[in-house]
């Protein structure tokens, strides 16, 4: 049970940030904080990473639901399976399906989702990417799974 409530923990986070930065950032307003080389900043992102397929709002609920859906399935069925499964590969189908449980939820009821953060990188094209905590975790989950979950 403690795999569902990293997935509440998760999504609870992500939705209470992103409703801060609904209420409190103007429109262009940018804060900045850590020397500024934390950014945040209202993004509506209509579109999956990176904008893809804005122009596809049935496609992109329908496609992030299915993934949504086989990800929970999978964890629940770890969960309360009788085969012992690795603690990493649990957490990690938690953090993914909290992140992507957060960011559907988004997409089916505002038709966005909400990026406020980017972190200052010498990398280019990472520069002007603004995620957020669900985005976040869905990445640490994927990580975790590659490295621990074997």
């Amino acid at each position: 049970m403690v795999y569902i409530a990293i997935v509440l923990a998760v999504f609870s986070a992500d939705m209470m940030l992103k409703r801060y930065v609904e209420e409190n950032l103007g429109a262009q307003e940018e804060r900045q904080y850590c020397n500024g080389n934390v950014r945040v900043r209202k993004v509506h992102n209509h579109g999956m990473l990176l904008g893809a397929f804005k122009d596809k709002p049935k496609m992109i609920r329908r496609v992030t639901g299915a993934v949504l859906l086989v990800a929970a399935v999978r964890l629940l069925t770890v969960i309360f399976s009788r085969k012992k499964e690795r603690r990493a590969g649990k957490l990690a189908l938690a953090f993914i399906v909290g992140g992507a449980l957060s960011n559907w939820f988004d997409h089916f009821h505002q038709g966005y989702v909400v990026d406020y953060i980017n972190i200052k990188t010498p990398v280019k094209f990472l520069k002007k990417i603004y995620f957020n905590l669900a985005d976040f975790f869905i990445v640490a989950g994927a990580l975790l799974a590659a490295l621990f979950d074997r």
